[in-house]
């Protein structure tokens, strides 16, 4: 089937019939498109090496997705939510708003838009739970709640929007920008990596054209809140020298998941213009990777190791007070 469409366009010099979307029907090895994989998640697959990075970015999403059930459940469990620095909390929303909003203004596929929707609607369920156990402790919050930074992070949600909508408003009124429909190449919480070529190994870098520009501004975007999230929840378990309510699994996801999804873009090419273009989601992973160790490394510091030198010493008191 393939070899027939490929020599008949060949010889009406239809190249654009080689493709469907952005993808090759058939790539110059001789693999086709996984159908499904391009249809359902908006993956253009073909090798077996490329189909293996596939399924290694799946299981990114699905650790992904998992990863702040716990929270919320222990959370709603304990009555208390305070484990979670807010600051984290509203950089998230900054990161996982600025994708959902690129998803909806780039016309991405359903099932990407509707992981957006997810991860939004699991920042929006901390944020509330966070802020319900805030009003119970503080009955006088009028000052506090100006001054949140749960309200500074919709401000900062509301510039990122802005950006994106004005480099959109650009390309519309420069069509010189605008090369193709707007596609993608990777999902989940690095959701849009947002790129024109038809082959991976053509990307260029710095990206020129529109959609490559919206894509790598949320690609930035997404990563400096990613990364300022660890780093305020890392100063905030050092100030109060405790992990308490923070649940470790939402940070071993992290870093599983974080793991997986910088080899699925190591498998699927390590042409060096692919590799660049990919620095932000790069950058995200590894660095999150390295903060999530440090949050964990706090949580059996203090969950552990310091209850068992205060048991040491409370003991050794006690037997100097007896002798």
């Amino acid at each position: 089937m393939y070899t027939t469409i490929l020599s008949s366009n060949s010889s009406l010099g239809n190249q654009s019939s080689l493709y469907i979307g952005n993808c090759l029907l058939v790539d110059p090895d001789g693999y086709p498109y996984i159908e499904w994989m391009y249809s359902i998640m908006g993956e253009c697959v073909h090798s077996p090496l490329e189909q293996s990075s596939f399924y290694v970015g799946l299981g990114s999403i699905v650790l992904y997705l998992f990863g702040g059930i716990p929270q919320i459940v222990q959370n709603f469990i304990k009555h208390h939510a305070d484990g979670l620095s807010p600051w984290t909390l509203a950089q998230w929303m900054v990161g996982d708003g600025s994708n959902l909003l690129g998803a909806v203004l780039t016309g991405q596929l359903f099932t990407q838009i509707l992981l957006a929707v997810y991860f939004v609607l699991v920042d929006i369920i901390l944020i509330g739970q966070y802020h319900h156990h805030e009003e119970t402790i503080h009955e006088d919050t009028n000052a506090a709640k100006l001054n949140s930074p749960l309200n500074i992070s919709i401000l900062l949600v509301l510039i990122a929007f802005f950006c994106i909508f004005q480099i959109i408003n650009t390309a519309q009124l420069n069509p010189n920008l605008i090369g193709a429909e707007f596609t993608n190449q990777r999902v989940g919480r690095k959701l849009l990596t947002i790129q024109e070529e038809k082959d991976h190994n053509s990307v260029e870098f710095p990206p020129t054209s529109a959609k490559s520009i919206i894509g790598y501004v949320i690609g930035c975007i997404a990563t400096v809140s990613y990364l300022g999230s660890r780093i305020a929840q890392t100063f905030k378990n050092f100030k109060r020298g405790s992990t308490e309510g923070m649940n470790p699994i939402l940070f071993l996801c992290s870093v599983s998941g974080n793991i997986l999804y910088s080899l699925s873009i190591f498998l699927f090419s390590v042409d060096s213009s692919f590799l660049m273009y990919k620095i932000p989601w790069l950058c995200s992973s590894l660095g999150n990777i390295t903060l999530d160790t440090v949050i964990l490394s706090q949580y059996t510091f203090y969950t552990f190791i310091k209850k068992h030198i205060k048991a040491g010493k409370s003991s050794k008191g006690n037997q100097s007070n007896k002798v």
